[in-house]
């Protein structure tokens, strides 16, 4: 469940969440191999605007503990 603040990111066509290890993931993948929002949207099938905002979150804190 969600506390105040967190939000549940959904992969597209299912119903699953995508994990804190999918996350960590994607922000190492974005700051230390330059992929593009795009790739990580792909990658992990979520939507490219979903992607923006796990990374903004991580930047400013409130994603990945």
């Amino acid at each position: 469940m969600a506390t105040r603040g967190q939000k549940h990111f959904r992969k597209k066509g299912t119903n699953s969440v995508v994990t804190n290890e999918e996350i960590y993931l994607m922000v190492m993948l974005f700051n230390h191999q330059n992929k593009s929002l795009e790739a990580l949207a792909r990658k992990f099938n979520i939507s490219r605007s979903d992607a923006k905002e796990i990374i903004i979150r991580s930047r400013f804190g409130g994603a990945c503990g």
